[in-house]
């Protein structure tokens, strides 16, 4: 009976010994990891005050912030070089200032590690170009990116991406120069919505029926002067028109997206058409 009580006892030991080696490898384990989080650094800071300020579209509070981070040295190893010039390109165009957009989008294209996609940026320089009246410009930045083969290089997904982050536009007193870019994209927007991907091919619908929904806000706008009022009209027009010269009519892969804008686009030239003979 002794020696019975005496086995127990040793193997309870023996389990119990188990139990504290495995708790104090976990333990070591957790505190290892714990060690290896790095604290957050003084650049770390700098992009994520600068981010929440961009996201509430307080551009001008944001600036600071990206701005220091894009006079540090871009060989580290974060990506808050390359997302600061480009987060500091959107908010110079959103503060009217083309040309700084400009020049920001050429020093990223040159440090750019593939953290922002190129097809996103050459879209962005060819809107700023058209901004700063450099039309010639903005058309050879077309000719490049047809070029570089966007179809081939990026996804549906990413093609959308692109197009979303550059069509966020000011709906300003250059509106007709945004629109005459939105027009130059048109291909693209067609090529995801001929598209049977989901959801995309709906989204890159939807994007382009509230651009043309927002620029025909302005022909109501009785604070403008009618004549620019009448070029808005006029190049909304050409706009809707120049979307029938990308789709294909009997091929489409997803012929509910394209008829969607198709019909949208014939009620919209209608009630132009009504608008300029007023």
């Amino acid at each position: 009976m002794w020696l019975a009580y005496k086995k127990t006892l040793t193997n309870w030991f023996l389990l119990i010994s188990v139990i504290v080696t495995s708790l104090t490898f976990t333990s070591c384990s957790y505190f290892s990891e714990t060690h290896e989080v790095q604290p957050m650094t003084e650049r770390d800071y700098a992009y994520e005050k600068g981010k929440a300020f961009f996201d509430a579209q307080e551009y001008e509070k944001s600036l600071p912030f990206f701005l220091k981070i894009s006079r540090q040295p871009p060989g580290l190893k974060d990506n808050h070089y390359e997302n600061s010039l480009w987060n500091l390109s959107v908010a110079f165009e959103k503060l009217g200032s083309p040309e700084k957009a400009l020049l920001t989008l050429q020093e990223l294209k040159k440090v750019n590690r593939g953290t922002i996609s190129l097809f996103k940026i050459q879209l962005a320089e060819m809107k700023n170009h058209f901004r700063v009246l450099n039309d010639y410009q903005a058309y050879e930045v077309r000719k490049e990116i047809d070029a570089t083969q966007p179809l081939v290089r990026y996804n549906k997904q990413e093609i959308y991406e692109g197009l979303a982050a550059t069509t966020m536009l000011n709906y300003d007193y250059l509106v007709l120069e945004e629109l005459e870019f939105v027009a130059e994209t048109q291909k693209y927007f067609v090529y995801v919505m001929e598209s049977n991907q989901e959801p995309v091919n709906s989204q890159a619908t939807d994007l382009l029926i509230s651009i043309g929904d927002r620029t025909y806000e302005l022909l109501n706008k009785d604070a403008l002067n009618r004549d620019f009022r009448r070029k808005v009209a006029e190049s909304l027009l050409d706009f809707l028109r120049r979307f029938d010269r990308y789709k294909i009519d009997d091929l489409n892969l997803n012929l509910k997206t394209v008829s969607k804008f198709s019909v949208y686009s014939e009620k919209k030239q209608k009630l132009i058409t009504e608008w300029l003979h007023q």
